[in-house]
């Protein structure tokens, strides 16, 4: 076993396919975009310092989706599941 194997063994520790994990992570980044498009109208009834910490709120909810989306899309795009020798694991 060598060290390759070992840095393999901790990245998939849940023992579900890597494939479910990133389109899973992908449906919870577009549902934190959603939920800050959603409350955008929400902020709006507020006044002052309140409106303020929502509005943050809001672009904070909407960067962190757009940024998990993003990322586990390009990893899904790129074959980052497969592992370190180049192709999928063959066992």
């Amino acid at each position: 076993m060598n060290n390759t194997d070992n840095l393999d063994n901790k990245e998939n520790k849940s023992g579900r396919p890597v494939q479910f994990t990133l389109s899973l992570r992908i449906l919870i980044g577009m549902y934190l975009v959603y939920l800050s498009y959603s409350l955008i109208k929400e902020a709006g009834q507020f006044s002052g310092l309140s409106q303020v910490i929502a509005y943050l709120s809001i672009f904070i909810f909407a960067v962190s989706g757009a940024v998990i989306t993003f990322l586990s899309l390009r990893k899904l795009i790129k074959g980052g599941y497969f592992r370190r020798g180049g192709g999928p694991s063959e066992e």
